[in-house]
């Protein structure tokens, strides 16, 4: 629908669709599309109901939508009722090849409506940790591994990077995608992947990861990973432990504590407080 005509109510369904599969960054950029289109056709009294979705999708939370109780539809667009949302659990990825990936082609990245003031994010705590991930390429080079994940993220992929060091091969930087709570979904995301084509997809188990900060707010999480990425990092942000009304700003995947032992003392060096700890 959105191919045939990009109307505000297929994208916003278009957005949902992505949160419900775990996919929240390609959620966010298509709602904040949602909302320019509304203020260009001067609706802005419809902005705060799709803020609502915009919000919960920065907060990695998909929707539950009722239409039973929604308001009369206007001729433009339908209005949408109060909702409800429910927590997803994000996705995964896996190890090494010389092999690299055609990253997906970009595209523009929509700036979302600008509001006054930073609201808290809502991110439900978990005590569900996430080890899995799926490894889609390596690189030699920190920066093109850096490159090519932000690529995958603009399309809708949960892409981070992670420098290692591989016996008798060196440092290499690896990308992966997604994190997920089993072998099991991670091998279903792993299915997909290569239904799109990448050449290399594999499944990895990575229950450990170096913490560089706690947030809580999605403007104190942009102003962190924004110092990481100056740094020559790719940050990403998963859900805070039971107990905490924040989340984590994370950095690489590893087997185990001692290989993110280098990653912690660079980020240490590099004017980070970091903490090796369980993604």
């Amino acid at each position: 629908a959105v191919e045939l005509e990009p109307k505000i109510a297929s994208l916003d369904t278009l957005a949902a669709a992505y949160a419900a599969a775990g996919n929240y960054e390609a959620a966010i950029e298509t709602q904040k599309k949602v909302i320019q289109k509304l203020i260009k056709a001067d609706q802005t009294s419809e902005v705060p109901i799709y803020m609502t979705h915009l919000n919960a999708y920065r907060s990695q939370q998909s929707l539950r939508i009722s239409y039973a109780a929604a308001h009369k539809p206007s001729k433009a667009q339908p209005s949408k009722s109060a909702l409800k949302t429910k927590t997803l659990s994000p996705s995964a990825p896996p190890p090494e090849t010389v092999k690299t990936v055609k990253a997906p082609e970009t595209r523009p990245v929509v700036a979302a409506a600008k509001t006054k003031t930073t609201k808290p994010l809502s991110l439900k705590p978990t005590s569900t940790p996430l080890p899995y991930t799926i490894q889609v390429s390596a690189f030699r080079n920190s920066q093109t591994s850096n490159q090519v994940a932000a690529k995958l993220r603009t399309r809708g992929d949960r892409a981070f990077t992670c420098p290692v060091e591989i016996p008798d091969k060196g440092k290499w930087n690896r990308v992966y995608i997604g994190h997920y709570k089993t072998y099991e979904e991670a091998k279903a995301a792993a299915t997909g992947l290569k239904k799109r084509n990448f050449r290399y997809v594999h499944v990895t188990k990575t229950p450990y990861a170096v913490e560089v900060g706690l947030v809580g707010s999605e403007q104190q999480a942009q102003n962190l990973k924004s110092r990481l990425r100056e740094k020559g990092y790719l940050g990403y942000t998963l859900a805070a432990k039971s107990g905490q009304n924040q989340i984590r700003i994370l950095v690489g995947a590893y087997e185990n504590k001692s290989a993110a032992e280098e990653l912690a003392n660079q980020l240490k060096n590099d004017g980070f407080n970091p903490k090796i700890d369980l993604r």
